[in-house]
């Protein structure tokens, strides 16, 4: 190495001095570049993770929610009411309990056998039979959400619908469950 050196004069020593410690920053530089990328990717999923779960827990107690309201209803005006003037006014509350600004959170109801009930966007549906419809990627949604539904805690179900207030396909993911007095 001193070899090397002997026969260069100080302005080319200063050159490969100068190019090699820039050769080195960058590396370096690199290295770090990457690293904090890494950590912002880590970061992110994490951050994804918990707004799915949120947004997971959110929509179950939503359910929850519209379930212990029919409950409360069957129960109460069972004696009183006949079951089709019960469904109606069932279908008219959760109907309206919706986030109406978003567009989201909105419970709709489906039969065993796939008839739709309820969907307060989607009312040319009501009394249809959608037990067959797929999604763009294949999935037969409503038999899944049916599906899923009756087992004893439900469940979630994801899928590809069009969202309606900006008729657009997004990714959703819906949670289901049943009440087995009315199917």
């Amino acid at each position: 190495m001193i070899r090397f050196f002997k026969n260069k004069s100080i302005n080319q020593v200063t050159k490969i001095t100068f190019v090699s410690t820039a050769f080195i920053m960058v590396f370096l530089t690199g290295i770090l570049f990457y690293n904090t990328y890494d950590e912002h990717i880590q970061e992110l999923t994490k951050i994804e993770q918990e707004y799915l779960k949120s947004q997971k827990n959110h929509i179950k107690d939503e359910t929850h929610r519209a379930l212990r309201f029919i409950q409360y209803k069957y129960y109460q005006d069972t004696n009183t009411t006949d079951l089709d003037t019960m469904k109606a006014q069932i279908v008219e509350a959760i109907e309206n309990m919706r986030d109406i600004r978003g567009g989201s959170g909105y419970v709709f109801i489906y039969t065993f056998e796939g008839i739709n009930i309820a969907d307060p966007f989607l009312k040319h549906n009501g009394g249809k039979n959608l037990i067959d419809f797929e999604d763009p990627n294949g999935k037969r949604v409503i038999k899944e959400l049916i599906d899923i539904s009756q087992q004893k805690e439900g469940g979630y179900v994801q899928y590809v619908w069009n969202k309606p207030t900006t008729n657009t396909l997004v990714d959703k993911i819906s949670y289901a469950i049943s009440f087995e007095p009315f199917g």
